[in-house]
């Protein structure tokens, strides 16, 4: 009878360097990172596309003030509302809103006769197109937050 382990060769194994361990090591966690990059990037897309309730600070406008006409109080330069839309809409809003023009809100002064005593969540509830919002994103006005007033 023959023996089995003296008739086979054995071949030894490679010794691998510390730098190629290194860099096989370096090339795991770089895959690992690139496909959670990729994995995050494909959440995000699909959570972008959400629909979300911000809310946000919107520039007033006041308009049409007669000429024999002046304002009491300071007329705010912002006010706070609640804006509904999808999560690229706010995304666009949050980094290009000074490029929209069509952003604000709008007062329109011209029917004041006397004194008035603007309670401004009543008058955007009864006027929400006076909330102009930009046209290329779908975004709809829900609700004044800030419950101010101010006298003109």
């Amino acid at each position: 009878m023959l023996n089995n382990k003296n008739t086979e060769k054995t071949i030894p194994k490679k010794k691998q360097t510390p730098n190629k361990k290194i860099a096989e090591k370096n090339n795991r966690i770089r895959r690992l990172l690139y496909s959670f990059i990729i994995a995050f990037i494909f959440w995000f897309f699909i959570k972008s596309e959400d629909t979300y309730s911000v809310t946000t600070k919107i520039p007033l406008v006041a308009r049409n003030l007669q000429e024999q006409k002046t304002y009491k109080e300071e007329v705010p330069e912002s006010i706070t509302v609640t804006l509904k839309g999808s999560g690229r809409a706010f995304i666009w809003l949050q980094f290009f809103d000074n490029f929209y023009e069509d952003y604000k809100a709008v007062l329109d002064l011209s029917l004041i006769a006397d004194e008035y005593n603007f309670e401004l969540d009543q008058y955007y509830k009864n006027n929400p197109e006076k909330i102009v919002l930009p046209s290329s994103l779908d975004l709809e006005f829900v609700d004044y937050v800030q419950l101010k007033e101010f006298l003109l």
